[in-house]
């Protein structure tokens, strides 16, 4: 069965007309395929500062959600009043995330794996009419951008849509990634 989760994954990929990122569905297949039973995923650029971010993730923040991923401070500017809208949070950041392995995270990676290979949300529609105008019924100023087609993005987009309602997920404050600073050498 995962041969052929592979071929398509591999199929899709080279269909897609715009690979920006061929590397998004390997990454959720990898979730998917975790032996374990709390797991801690980190992109490779990602310099861990705290050596008890692994703990405090797996023991303590898993203790209360089954996902854990920062907020993308970097992607506010970017539909951010949508997905608060929509998800009560900013973007999550797939570049740290700390999940349980169970059936809830397993929709929701399966899920996201599911649309992304469709390309279920091709782009993102956001209104931008402030709330005091929409009540009076002025013109309404919609964006029509194209989504990026990641895994964090799909991700968001399948738990506010389908995802399994007993899926807890914690949106970490955005110290957890903090990818807009600089790091400084001192000395």
């Amino acid at each position: 069965a995962q041969l052929r989760i592979l071929e398509r994954i591999g199929t899709a990929v080279e269909a897609n007309r715009n690979p920006t990122m061929p590397y998004a569905p390997w990454k959720l297949l990898g979730l998917l395929s975790s032996p374990f039973r709390r797991t801690l995923f980190l992109d490779v650029d990602v310099f861990v500062l705290d050596r008890s971010l692994a703990q405090s993730l797996l023991e303590r923040s898993l203790r209360l959600a089954d996902v854990a991923m920062p907020v993308d401070a970097g992607r506010q500017n970017h539909a951010g009043d949508w997905w608060q809208r929509m998800a009560g949070t900013g973007p999550l950041c797939s570049a740290v995330v700390a999940f349980q392995s169970n059936a809830a995270t397993q929709t929701l990676f399966r899920g996201a794996l599911r649309q992304l290979l469709a390309r279920s949300h091709p782009e993102a529609c956001v209104d931008y009419t402030p709330e005091h105008a929409r009540r009076r019924n002025v013109s309404r100023k919609i964006s029509c951008e194209p989504m990026r087609q990641g895994d964090q993005m799909y991700i968001m987009m399948e738990w506010i849509s389908a995802a399994d309602p007993a899926l807890r997920v914690v949106a970490l404050p955005e110290e957890y990634y903090c990818y807009v600073s600089n790091l400084q050498q001192e000395g």
